[in-house]
């Protein structure tokens, strides 16, 4: 309810009574809760389908596109504030073996341990992401490739030391960004490590020169 009033005062300003309304604005209340649940409503699934949008829905690490807008917000950061950044890039050697043997299920699972084992070895700074297929990638913030490479090779240890079966084991190529270099550069000079990393037998970490 709301209430407004006033004094009624005699010429020697005596209150001689009291005159007013009374409003009922239960509806007018209960309309603006409805219109503040709607809100949050809405913004809570925005943030919802954003957070779909930027996710892999099979490893819940982020997705391709989530990891490419870090790497290039990194490397601006990185060029206005002279710091360090690395990457890596991994995959599953060979995978299309695994998925010929087991199938897709198990293949599928082989993936979701590797993400779990890879993420429990990095730093909370550190971005990993899912590239598509068996392909996964590291944004090192804030780090040269020497603390990065050490990093990444606990990632791989985890990986081969892992107790489930099928056994795997992942190839691993890490790179610094250089002055000027875009996004696409690095990543092109980090997968050329990362297959040097597969021809020199598997389960290596190469660095990029």
């Amino acid at each position: 309810m709301l209430s407004r009033g006033e004094y009624d005062e005699d010429v020697l300003s005596r209150s001689v009574g009291l005159f007013g309304i009374i409003q009922d604005v239960t509806a007018q209340i209960e309309h603006e809760q409805a219109l503040r649940a709607a809100s949050l409503s809405a913004e809570r699934a925005a943030a919802e389908a954003k957070a779909m949008a930027e996710t892999d829905q099979l490893t819940g690490i982020a997705n391709r596109r989530r990891v490419s807008m870090a790497l290039e917000q990194e490397i601006r950061h990185s060029e206005l504030n002279a710091t360090p950044l690395a990457i890596a890039i991994f995959d599953i050697d060979h995978f299309k073996q695994i998925n010929d043997r087991f199938g897709h299920h198990t293949g599928d699972d082989v993936i979701k341990r590797v993400a779990g084992d890879a993420a429990q070895q990095l730093r909370k700074a550190d971005i990993l992401g899912r590239f598509g297929g068996e392909e996964f990638v590291i944004v090192f913030p804030g780090t040269p490739s020497r603390d990065a490479t050490k990093v990444a090779e606990r990632v791989r240890e985890a990986v081969e030391r892992s107790a489930q079966d099928p056994a795997v084991t992942i190839s691993i190529g890490v790179a610094e960004l250089a002055p000027g270099e875009s996004a696409e550069a690095l990543l092109r000079r980090v997968d050329a490590a990362m297959y040097r990393a597969k021809s020199s037998g598997r389960n290596v970490l190469r660095l990029a020169s």
